[in-house]
């Protein structure tokens, strides 16, 4: 009795993704389950997944396995009924790509008797991007009536690219606006930049000038906010504050004469106190006396030292700082009523 003997074999592969939907800008794992069944063996068994567009091959295991020309294959070798494995590829998925676009991706088992299967898996990808902004502001404190600069510094964290950036930036009313770099597309107040799209890891710098107003004497804050068209999962940097202290200066005059009664001939002396009741020194200090008139100077007279101008009534002393917050100083001088 001859009694024929059949066999055979058939592939099968199946493929995941992880995460799905997945984010531009962040890791894609296809995980590959292969097998083999039937009642012979199976030669020389491959798996061949093309990488996706718009994305960038990162790694794969689970068997040899190589990339080359955008496609990766594993090389299983002879199977023999019933084998089955998991395989995994992973890719980076443009920080570029738009919410919306679908990845598509198919891999395929193959030995060398050219029986094949495959499958494939479309993952969606969705935008978010990491903005956030910082302020620092120079000098701090600041001298009333001086200027004073914001460096605004914005960076996407990524993982996406951020589109269609906007920057607003809301003066405190204790300034005036001076310039910005770059120019604002509107403003002064709220100061408004459209920095378009951003790219993952991306950085820009803006800097404002602006003048403290003399009128100035607490501490101001200035705010600054960031967004973008595309979602943002981390709302808590979007915005910054900076606080600034204002240096108010201060001075107090005392003057006394003595003898109190003016008689011809003979000197009678001025005495003038200076006290620096704020919190800026003045270098130079200026001092101008204006003297009744029909009264004259006597040369030599002035302590610390005489006037650097003297063209009766006018005195002036043209620097007798520096005058440090808290210090004083005393002028004095000597006058008569006859030249």
């Amino acid at each position: 009795v001859t009694t024929p003997v059949q066999s055979s074999h058939s592939l099968s592969v199946v493929k995941t993704a992880q995460p799905s939907p997945v984010q531009a800008g962040e890791r894609l794992t296809y995980t590959i389950q292969w097998s083999v069944t039937g009642n012979e063996p199976a030669f020389g068994v491959t798996l061949s997944d093309t990488v996706p567009l718009s994305t960038a091959y990162v790694s794969c295991a689970g068997a040899p396995c190589g990339e080359s020309g955008g496609v990766v294959t594993w090389s299983l070798g002879d199977q023999y009924p019933p084998a089955s494995g998991t395989v995994t590829m992973v890719v980076r998925v443009d920080s570029s790509v738009l919410s919306g676009t679908l990845l598509y991706n198919a891999v395929a088992i193959t030995d060398t008797s050219g029986i094949t299967d495959t499958d494939d898996i479309t993952t969606p990808v969705e935008g978010a991007a990491d903005l956030g902004v910082t302020k620092a502001d120079d000098p701090d404190p600041v001298i009333v009536g001086t200027l004073l600069t914001y460096t605004l510094a914005v960076t996407n964290n990524g993982p996406s690219d951020a589109r269609g950036v906007v920057v607003t930036d809301t003066l405190p009313p204790e300034v005036e606006y001076i310039s910005a770099n770059p120019m604002p597309v509107s403003g002064p107040n709220p100061l408004v930049w459209n920095l378009g799209d951003m790219a993952a890891g991306a950085m820009r710098y803006l800097t404002v000038t602006v003048r403290v107003r003399v009128t100035t004497t607490d501490v101001f804050t200035n705010r600054v906010v960031v967004g973008s068209d595309t979602p943002d999962d981390n709302p808590g940097n979007n915005e910054d504050e900076e606080p600034t202290t204002p240096l108010v200066p201060g001075l107090e005059l005392t003057k006394d004469v003595a003898p109190g009664q003016a008689v011809r001939s003979m000197p009678f002396t001025y005495t003038i106190r200076i006290t620096n009741t704020g919190q800026v020194a003045f270098n130079p200090l200026v001092l101008t006396d204006t003297l009744p008139a029909d009264f004259y100077y006597v040369v030599g007279s002035g302590a610390p030292r005489d006037p650097d101008l003297i063209a009766e009534p006018l005195l002036v002393w043209q620097n007798l700082g520096p005058l440090a917050p808290g210090q004083s100083l005393t002028v004095s001088f000597a006058v008569t009523a006859t030249p």
